[in-house]
């Protein structure tokens, strides 16, 4: 187990990027989103993701039912919420398409739609179950596609960026991995993309301090900048400024770039942002590989964020000589 040492608690006071969503986060934030009451999103161990929709109780008999009745039962919410639908899919099997804008009949109206997709090689991977009023199935079958609709551009934005964020997420965490005892399969086998070079096994590096934040060096593929060493963030973090001299001298390449990413702010909202891996970055005499970083919505101080310090066995912060002391 990683020793990590504290002896400074260091909290962004910026309104930057403080912590990246994790997969219940987001799973919370999806739900708010969806429909709460009507639709449930859930993940379950293994990787299947179920979309629950239920109905009001009314819906099974609304042809015996006139507009009125219907109307008086929902002003004066009298009724349930029932099952009606599960549709479930693996995190392996999908893909995710904004499909925007899309004119449906003149009774129908028009909504903006996300859909989930089987991926290459995986028709039929979405398999679709609806029930009567007693939650009795009544049909079963799979499918290649399920369209997802909202009211507004700005909702089907969102939940279309989330979901494929938390597919990234949920891929690279074991616990949403399938079962496979191959010792070579992802679960299995810890192959580490961050290649960590070090001239010795301790790493003593000078800090600064200003503005209560200790303030760190740090080259990104040969460009050398001051970062906010935070503890408090998840990931390090760059300006948009930085992410354009990095494109500009070819530093940074659009294969590089990942899943953009949910981040709850110092002030409490959440932000969409880019990502990408870096190719290298070093603090020192220590250079690691393959680091991702997220792209601030504004330009806010660079942070150092903790996938930096996690890929060593034990830091520490010496607040009175101002040494980060890295060991591997």
């Amino acid at each position: 187990m990683k020793l990590k040492i504290l002896m400074l608690a260091i909290f962004s006071s910026f309104n930057g990027i403080a912590q990246e969503l994790t997969i219940d986060e987001t799973m919370n934030y999806i739900n708010s989103k969806i429909g709460n009451v009507s639709r449930v999103l859930s993940l379950k161990p293994g990787g299947e993701l179920m979309l629950t929709e239920y109905v009001a109780d009314f819906w099974f008999d609304r042809a015996n039912l006139t507009s009125d009745e219907i109307d008086n039962r929902i002003k004066n919410q009298n009724y349930k919420m029932l099952l009606f639908k599960t549709t479930t899919f693996s995190i392996d099997d999908i893909d995710f398409y904004n499909k925007g804008f899309i004119k449906q009949s003149l009774s129908t109206g028009a909504d903006f739609y996300t859909q989930i997709f089987c991926s290459s090689g995986n028709a039929g991977c979405i398999h679709q179950t609806t029930y009567d009023k007693y939650g009795q199935r009544i049909s079963s079958d799979n499918t290649s596609e399920l369209d997802i609709s909202f009211h507004s551009k700005d909702t089907n934005d969102k939940i279309f960026n989330s979901l494929r964020y938390l597919i990234s997420l949920a891929k690279e965490d074991i616990k949403y991995q399938k079962f496979d005892n191959d010792p070579f399969a992802n679960k299995n086998f810890k192959n580490s993309n961050n290649v960590i070079s070090a001239n010795s096994k301790s790493n003593k590096i000078q800090l600064t301090s200003a503005n209560g934040v200790y303030k760190i060096w740090v080259e990104i593929s040969g460009i050398r900048k001051s970062f906010v060493l935070d503890t408090g963030a998840s990931e390090i973090s760059i300006s948009q400024s930085v992410e354009k001299e990095l494109i500009s001298k070819n530093l940074l390449q659009k294969t590089d770039y990942l899943e953009p990413a949910l981040y709850r702010i110092a002030d409490g909202s959440i932000v969409i942002c880019r990502r990408a891996k870096l190719k290298q970055v070093k603090v020192g005499n220590i250079t690691i590989k393959n680091v991702i970083t997220s792209v601030s919505i504004s330009e806010t101080p660079l942070l150092l964020g903790r996938n930096f310090l996690d890929n060593f066995q034990k830091w520490s912060i010496d607040n009175k000589s101002k040494i980060l002391t890295l060991e591997n």
